[in-house]
């Protein structure tokens, strides 16, 4: 049950934003107050088929110097439409 209620609030912030989300981005943006942890929210977006990995950034490292690569992931409602259906 945990799984589905993550799920639900994962496409909730997707469907709100604008723009795809990186994990961390979807972490900082979470409700409520047992956050789960990035491992867990990639976790979630992998397992689904309605979340799309669109691309990737590169985002400073938490633990030391240097970058990253991060995954860029949006909803699956997002991708079926065309730019002018969205504006």
């Amino acid at each position: 049950m945990a799984k589905v209620q993550m799920r639900n609030r994962i496409s909730a912030i997707l469907l709100s934003s604008d723009k795809p989300l990186t994990c961390q981005a979807i972490h900082e943006q979470y409700p409520g107050r047992n956050l789960p942890n990035t491992r867990a929210i990639t976790g979630v977006l992998q397992s689904y088929p309605e979340f799309l990995e669109v691309g990737s950034v590169t985002v400073p490292r938490k633990s030391g110097p240097g970058h990253m690569p991060a995954s860029l992931w949006t909803h699956i409602d997002h991708a079926l439409l065309s730019s002018m259906e969205e504006e």
